[in-house]
């Protein structure tokens, strides 16, 4: 009887060099009281890589249920008074103070222990990675193991963010965009296949939200702009735009 089949896999590419510094959990929330807190609590929970240091940077996006469910627990964090969706607010989040890597994070996931460990490894100076991911449901059943990166959520150098200037102030789809126009401009992109983090699928995400989910009319006419913009190599990297943020504290 033959023994088993042995599967041939490529070798690793290396890895950029890792000089460390300081990366910026960035969040933007809105009618996320069923679900921020364990977000929150698997980003106090990541093992910290060798040389850096994380902070969180909240925005609520003008919804006073989810500020309050923060302030409840003493967790400090940013106010805008208009709703202007998750992408302004991260550019907004992010040109506040300058880091040296970004990560942009829903506030309905949750990271697996090691995800910005494993992510921070791969982006060296310039460049951009992101995770597979678990799906599961609004109560936390897994519907689906592994998930490839797709553009979405991701660990940015400050270099990177330098080179696109910031996501488009689109309500949705703008982190697709951004990975467009970041390959364009040759900043690497590493796809890491491993699931790290876990991402929640409810009716009231974008994703999923018939006007606004994958496969509706106003995503599909969406992805069709972005990427002739990108084909066409105009407006790759862009002025963010940004809105006034108020500080909250408890």
């Amino acid at each position: 009887m033959p023994g088993p089949k042995r599967i041939r896999r490529s070798a690793p590419g290396p890895r950029p060099t890792d000089k460390g510094g300081r990366c910026a959990v960035i969040m933007a929330a809105w009618k996320a009281k069923p679900w921020i807190l364990k977000a929150i609590a698997s980003i106090e929970k990541q093992r910290v890589r060798p040389g850096w240091e994380y902070e969180l940077r909240i925005g609520v996006d003008g919804c006073e249920e989810t500020s309050s469910a923060l302030l409840e627990v003493g967790i400090g964090h940013y106010w805008s008074e208009e709703n202007v969706g998750p992408y302004l607010i991260r550019n907004s989040l992010i040109e506040l103070e300058a880091a040296d890597a970004y990560a942009p994070f829903d506030s309905d996931d949750i990271m697996k222990a090691p995800y910005l460990d494993e992510l921070l490894s791969w982006i060296g100076s310039r460049g951009i990675a992101g995770a597979g991911r678990t799906q599961v449901s609004n109560k936390g059943r897994i519907l689906r193991r592994r998930a490839r990166f797709q553009g979405g959520v991701c660990v940015m150098s400050a270099g990177a963010w330098a080179k696109v200037g910031g996501y488009r102030p689109w309500r949705m789809a703008a982190d697709h965009d951004l990975i467009l126009r970041a390959r364009r401009l040759g900043v690497p992109v590493k796809a890491v296949r491993e699931p790290l983090y876990f991402r929640r699928k409810h009716p009231g995400s974008l994703t999923n939200h018939p006007v606004t989910g994958l496969g509706s009319p106003a995503r599909d006419e969406l992805w069709k702009h972005m990427n002739q913009l990108t084909a066409k190599g105009k407006d790759l990297c862009i002025r963010p735009r940004t809105v006034e943020l108020e500080r909250r504290d408890p």
